[in-house]
């Protein structure tokens, strides 16, 4: 079931535009442009219905930040508002909104409306992936993480940088039947796909070797945390095709992202963590420090 966000600061609004929604659709709610924003950092949905007329933050001010964030950018966006100027509705279509409506709205009208974004979201989305991620693995490809992570570094925001690899990939892929090396990696693309700490994107950078970029905003305690259970999900047993069993050895880097630094500078630093990891016995996982 699809899943939008309604965003109006008058409970009545919400709750008859709720009403309306939940036979159809999962519904959230948020009273404010601040609420939505906070709402936005744990959970993505499929659409925004937004109200334009509201106090401290309005519709076109909650809007310019969504589309600020890498991460929810690419949300499909409709107006819904009581302000039927031309002005306005040409205004919020030029910051990128799909749809303008007003209030008080026709039930079959806004259904009919949401519904044609929705589908037109997921032609876009169809052919978005198809030209930035990788066809064999399903993984955003390379230059698409960096584009959208250099981006996102210059706006000033938060994240990591992650680069991790399963030490004996190849071996597995030599010597594990294909069923089972098929099924280590469908479990792989799982844990990528999870999101199970927000948002983020995974990449492949060489045999064995990944990157997952984190946009929100991670202390060191939580990243650990983070590194700790990456590498307890990917640590298992592969069955060969010998009779033996092969333990899968994960070892990660990683950096913070702050305020000052570029994309590059941050990724250097996530390797040479990788780097100190790699070369040591003892350690799964390190963070780079300054020190």
């Amino acid at each position: 079931m699809k899943h939008i966000l309604l965003v109006d600061d008058n409970t009545t609004n919400l709750k008859m535009a709720g009403q309306v929604l939940q036979p159809y659709y999962q519904v959230s709610m948020a009273k404010s442009g601040k609420q939505a924003l906070a709402f936005l950092k744990k959970s993505i949905p499929d659409l925004i219905l937004l109200d334009l007329l509201m106090p401290e933050m309005d519709g076109y001010q909650t809007m310019e930040e969504i589309k600020l964030n890498p991460a929810t950018a690419n949300i499909p966006i409709i107006f819904l508002t009581a302000d039927k100027q031309r002005e306005s509705e040409i205004k919020t279509l030029q910051l990128g909104a799909l749809d303008f409506i007003t209030k008080p709205f026709e039930e079959e009208v806004m259904l009919s409306r949401i519904e044609k974004v929705l589908m037109m979201d997921e032609m876009r989305r169809g052919l978005f992936e198809e030209a930035d991620k990788d066809s064999s693995t399903g993984l955003y490809n390379y230059e698409y993480v960096k584009k959208t992570m250099s981006s996102h570094v210059a706006g000033n925001k938060g994240g990591a940088l992650i680069l991790f690899s399963i030490e004996n990939e190849i071996e597995m892929r030599e010597k594990a039947s294909a069923k089972e090396y098929s099924a280590y990696l469908d479990y792989l693309h799982e844990y990528f796909n999870s999101s199970s700490y927000g948002n983020s994107m995974a990449c492949k950078i060489s045999d064995g070797e990944y990157m997952i970029a984190l946009t929100d905003h991670v202390d060191e305690t939580e990243l650990s945390s983070i590194l700790m259970n990456l590498v307890d999900y990917l640590s298992r047993e592969i069955n060969l095709e010998d009779g033996n069993k092969l333990a899968t050895s994960v070892k990660a880097g990683s950096a913070l992202i702050c305020s000052v630094g570029s994309f590059d500078e941050y990724l250097a630093k996530a390797d040479k963590a990788f780097y100190h990891v790699k070369n040591t016995d003892f350690l799964t996982f390190h963070i780079y420090r300054d020190r």
